[in-house]
């Protein structure tokens, strides 16, 4: 799953966590990956002064397609002026790695 960070301010409830949030220690786990946001919780990581949280991307079909599109072109390009089987298994590593990650959004 695609992840985003924003700032905290624009956080809302329904929003899944994609990191745990720590105590300002460090030590204990404030909220775990994978939380859904409540106004609730929202508060409780503002009140312990963390400005920006990683939250699970979810992207309609239309975003998602012109993101993989984008990875593809990206590969063609960096790969365009090289050859060989190696690098041939290498950039179709890369294109099943970005179709099958952005495919995880479905």
């Amino acid at each position: 799953m695609p992840t985003v960070t924003i700032p905290l301010q624009k956080a809302k409830p329904g929003m899944v966590l994609a990191e745990d949030i720590y105590t300002v220690n460090g030590k204990m786990i404030l909220c775990k990956k994978g939380t859904e946001l409540t106004e609730d919780i929202i508060r409780r990581i503002e009140n312990i002064g963390i400005e920006s949280i990683v939250i699970e991307e979810h992207m309609n079909e239309e975003k998602r397609k012109r993101l993989l599109q984008e990875k593809l072109e990206l590969i063609e390009k960096a790969f365009s002026t090289k050859s060989g089987d190696c690098l041939n298994m290498i950039k179709d590593a890369l294109k099943s790695f970005w179709n099958k990650k952005l495919s995880e959004n479905e």
